[in-house]
């Protein structure tokens, strides 16, 4: 009878609830790890339920939305703004996400057909030109800077039109007002396809940078630490099928056994055809690996430009107690 009672009063209890988590994305491909990580069930496995918020913009909404609580985690590129909020104490970078890494399409330049006709068909006739970008200081920035450091142009003869949100920086370039832009290819290869930019160049056969990172707000590192370390350990296992769909043992692409499926999954995110969807695949570190040393050099960057507010220090900013340093070669 009391055996009978006991198990009445576990089944009147309330199930057990999972960690909602939100997560704070731009919806392009090279956020593979994570589509994987919510579809084959990893997040679930340790708890999480997880919902992904897509945004419009990169680094700075998404931070904005981290620290005011609106997402529990953000992926997105680097930027200036960023790194603002956790130098001031907000945000810690608890991982990478994806890197420039030759073989790999993430980031390209294009231009528009009016930029083409005005000349700009290489690295080095971006002088005298336009680039749409979403704001001054935003990854875009900073990428333009690596191509100036290689081929050895002033970026200040490159007029920046700084239009706020990935979308105008598309209509920006459809339209002509931009000579071209610096952009993932998962925007980029529609405009390509339907014969509205030409692509100059994949940024990665060209430069190697941490070019996209996990953070979250300093809160939730301090006081959230067992959901976080479940939440990375849910994440990892994504970019590691991520990585080794598309990366050959060498670590240049190859697309392996499982590429097709993989990629078909990422359509499912993107909105992209599949065909569209392997044309821009990012390099991903299969244990969310972070450059520490590259993420000091992006800060020391920034700074230069007097883009930061305070004195950024980028060792403090890395919180190392989740994030494993893996050296951008």
């Amino acid at each position: 009878m009391r055996y009978c009672f006991v198990l009445l009063l576990i089944a009147a209890l309330p199930a057990w609830a999972a960690d909602h988590v939100k997560i704070g994305l731009v919806k392009v491909a090279n956020s593979g790890g994570t589509y994987i990580a919510v579809e084959k069930g990893y997040f679930t496995a340790e708890g999480i339920d997880p919902e992904i918020v897509f945004f419009e913009g990169g680094g700075v909404p998404i931070a904005v939305a981290v620290v005011s609580g609106d997402i529990d985690v953000g992926e997105t590129a680097t930027s200036g703004s960023l790194f603002s909020l956790a130098g001031q104490g907000a945000l810690k970078i608890v991982g990478g996400e994806t890197r420039e890494a030759k073989t790999f399409h993430n980031f390209g330049l294009f231009a528009s057909n009016k930029g083409w006709e005005n000349g700009l068909r290489a690295y080095t006739d971006l002088p005298g030109h336009s680039l749409a970008i979403p704001q001054v200081g935003s990854s875009a920035h900073y990428r333009l800077s690596l191509l100036a450091d290689k081929f050895g142009f002033d970026m200040g003869k490159v007029r920046l039109l700084a239009v706020q949100s990935i979308p105008n920086v598309l209509s920006a370039v459809k339209g002509g007002q931009a000579d071209g832009t610096i952009n993932a290819g998962t925007q980029m290869i529609p405009m390509m396809d339907a014969g509205e930019v030409k692509l100059i160049g994949w940024l990665a056969d060209e430069v190697r940078y941490q070019s996209a990172i996990t953070f979250v707000s300093t809160k939730m590192a301090n006081e959230r630490s067992d959901l976080l370390k479940r939440y990375l350990r849910a994440l990892h296992k994504g970019f590691k099928d991520y990585h080794d769909a598309f990366t050959a043992p060498d670590g240049t692409r190859q697309d392996g056994p499982t590429a097709d499926a993989t990629i078909a999954l990422i359509s499912k995110y993107t909105g992209e055809a599949p065909e569209r969807t392997r044309l821009s695949i990012a390099y991903a570190e299969p244990e969310g690996g972070l450059g520490y040393a590259d993420i000091v050099k992006q800060v020391n960057w920034f700074k230069a430009q007097n883009m930061l507010k305070g004195n950024v220090d980028g060792e403090a900013i890395i919180d190392k107690r989740y994030a494993p340093d893996v050296p951008v070669k």
